[in-house]
């Protein structure tokens, strides 16, 4: 078992300074902006909201350059401050990964999220609980600035009525229904990857009904608060897996299912936020004889020779080991393969039969 005093030094120490808000969450276009919203403290760098960098001289560094994708590793933003008095709205997103393209990148409706502390690593004591959205947001409103840790995510599932066959919840059921009417509405009822409807106008195997449940990593801690109305393109988006898919991607790269296994999904930005090729990632813990790396190509399929990022970004490490107690803390190194540079050391959270989606910013350590 890991103690929760272990883990917490542990991700406090490699949490270190880092990007405040990925690209889907543009912020700012000048200092003042981010002074308005966030305080003193706190400066604009290509439209995101960064903490001011700690020396006069390391700020001018860092003014030189908004613009390159690799600017700010010279003098990586520091990270917020922990305020508990100033509280925060959190938005993300999670669409569905399938090797259906019918299914791929459509929004799932219904799941649970629980918003835990970093120091509460089996989570007993939720900060929050939320559910996303017909189109799969959820929006945390309890996380304050600074706010370090993660979320439980329970996926929707099918749920068996009087000993019938399973129905999805009636939520999740009518966000479907009124996809479909929004789509007959446009004429494209039609289409061949368009949600179908049964005799008693319920989906159709809207969803999968499968889904591993995930950790999300709250990575880079927020400093301000996002947008209620906050637009999360699919490419930025966590993708939840359904057992079915993780069997297929675990056959593409040759290795096992392992139940007891954890597994990372990560996405590698750059400094303006967005994902990025070129990056080769390493871990430290959790390593077992099945564990694999693996980069997905332009298609989204996983490769295990390409040594590197495509240009979505995508990356991770399968059948990674939970350890004896069902529940590790690994570290997750990202490298520039072009130059060796190294972006920054990254702490997650592994957990038997979990997926762990991790962003992966430039990070100072």
């Amino acid at each position: 078992m890991i103690r929760p005093f272990t883990l917490a030094a542990l991700v406090v120490g490699l949490a270190g300074c880092q990007l405040l808000l990925a690209a889907d969450r543009t912020q700012c276009s000048s200092d003042a902006d981010c002074t308005a919203r966030a305080g003193a403290g706190v400066v604009c760098r290509g439209e995101v909201c960064v903490a001011a960098a700690v020396t006069s001289e390391a700020r001018d560094a860092a003014a030189d350059d908004t613009t390159s994708p690799w600017g700010c590793l010279a003098s990586p933003p520091a990270r917020p401050v922990e305020d508990r008095s100033q509280q925060l709205t959190v938005r993300q997103r999670f669409v569905v990964y399938s090797l259906n393209d019918c299914v791929h990148n459509r929004g799932v409706p219904g799941a649970e999220l629980k918003l835990c502390s970093q120091r509460d690593i089996t989570c007993g004591s939720p900060v929050e609980t939320a559910f996303t959205d017909c189109d799969g947001y959820v929006t945390f409103k309890a996380a304050y600035r600074g706010f370090e840790g993660y979320a439980i995510v329970t996926p929707p599932a099918p749920v068996s009525v009087d000993g019938g066959a399973p129905k999805w919840t009636g939520t999740v059921s009518q966000c479907f229904k009124d996809l479909a009417a929004r789509e007959a509405a446009e004429g494209r009822s039609g289409d061949r990857c368009a949600i179908a409807l049964d005799g008693n106008a319920e989906p159709v195997v809207p969803l999968p009904d499968d889904f591993v449940p995930g950790i999300l990593s709250i990575v880079p801690p927020p400093a301000v608060s996002d947008a209620p109305d906050l637009v999360i393109t699919e490419a930025l988006a966590p993708h939840l897996f359904s057992s079915g898919t993780l069997r297929s991607l675990l056959g593409v790269v040759g290795k096992p299912f392992d139940p007891t296994a954890g597994h990372l999904g990560g996405l590698t930005l750059d400094c303006l936020g967005k994902p990025t090729p070129g990056v080769a990632i390493s871990v430290a813990g959790a390593l077992g004889p099945n564990s694999q790396v693996y980069y997905t190509d332009s298609q989204a399929l996983p490769n295990v020779n390409q040594g590197a990022t495509a240009e979505r970004g995508e990356t991770g490490y399968l059948n990674l080991d939970p350890g004896p107690g069902g529940l590790n803390v690994i570290s997750v190194t990202a490298t520039r393969q072009a130059t060796g540079e190294r972006i920054g050391v990254y702490a997650a959270l592994i957990r038997s039969g979990y997926i762990t989606y991790l962003e992966m910013p430039p990070l100072r350590n």
